[in-house]
């Protein structure tokens, strides 16, 4: 009898045992399954992070960058590609010597706002500035009155005649703008909405017919700047190297007195050849602030001014 009691008594404890076993894997393994959850909340908030910070760099990459550019029309300058675009980087070459000696006379006023000097200013006043949306940069950045800047966005060489080019507010043929004015000196700077469409030779052909007009019109001197090199795929460095190179030889062949030509390009072109970096307004073609006042400076030494 006691016997059997034993048996009854290790049987109920075994039992118990069993049911207590399945009843704690029941608990912790309900715990266990609530904790994996929630596990994929803190990694799709990483993964959504990081998507965050991949798109913030992507963005701070495409404003220190140029950008790759393209044109909607034949006459208009590059605009910006999408940020979500992938932006080819171009190699950066080191700036030139002369760049750096200018950098070291650049002239600031107050909250570093630069200035231009005293005879950079009569410089300006007794010009006229004549071309696109890169000549209109003087205008733009204050370094020159509006009635000093006769420019449009869409101008070139070879459509010059053809556009409404607004003369302080007002639009007007040429002819009537250099009288309004009567410049000293006209300063001609146009091509990147030529460098794309045209050939070097039609280039410097069309360039001759407002040079020409301009000198019958006008007892103005003509100084005809190169085209600033870019740093995009707007256009090759080689081919704006050739209308310059074109240009030149056009002005050098056919004028005596009165015109020549000018180019301050040289000081922001890297060593290899592009737009210095940094230097460009975002679209790799346009430029900043700085490269006007460079040009100031550097115009008055090629013209033997007083800088």
């Amino acid at each position: 009898m006691l016997n059997k009691i034993r048996i009854v008594l290790i049987v109920v404890a075994v039992v118990l045992a069993a049911a207590i076993g399945v009843l704690c894997v029941i608990l912790f393994g309900s715990k266990s399954g609530g904790t994996s959850k929630p596990t994929s909340t803190p990694q799709s908030t990483v993964e959504s992070t990081s998507s965050e910070e991949s798109s913030s760099s992507s963005t701070t990459t495409v404003e220190s960058t140029p950008q790759q550019t393209t044109t909607t029309s034949s006459e208009s300058l590059p605009v910006e590609s999408s940020t979500s675009q992938p932006v080819e980087e171009k190699p950066k070459g080191e700036f030139n010597q002369r760049f750096k000696e200018l950098q070291l006379r650049l002239t600031y006023g107050e909250h570093w706002k630069l200035m231009l000097t005293e005879n950079q200013k009569n410089l300006a006043a007794d010009s006229l500035f004549v071309g696109d949306s890169i000549c209109s940069g003087f205008g733009t950045y204050g370094l020159v009155d509006w009635k000093n800047v006769y420019a449009a966005g869409s101008v070139g060489a070879r459509n010059f005649f053809d556009i409404d080019i607004k003369y302080y507010g007002e639009v007007k043929p040429y002819n009537e703008a250099l009288a309004e004015k009567n410049p000293t000196r006209v300063f001609t700077w146009m091509g990147m909405n030529d460098v794309n469409v045209t050939d070097a030779a039609t280039y410097a052909k069309n360039y001759k017919g407002i040079i020409d007009y301009t000198l019958e019109n006008s007892e103005a001197e003509v100084i005809v700047f190169a085209m600033t090199p870019v740093n995009s795929d707007f256009t090759s460095n080689e081919k704006i190297a050739s209308f310059n190179a074109a240009l030149k030889s056009m002005i050098e062949e056919n004028y005596t007195e009165r015109v020549r030509f000018l180019d301050f390009a040289y000081v922001v072109t890297d060593s290899l050849g592009y737009l210095n970096t940094g230097y460009d307004a975002g679209d790799g073609v346009h430029l900043v602030p700085d490269v006007y006042y460079l040009a100031m400076i550097e115009i008055c030494d090629q013209l033997g001014l007083e800088s």
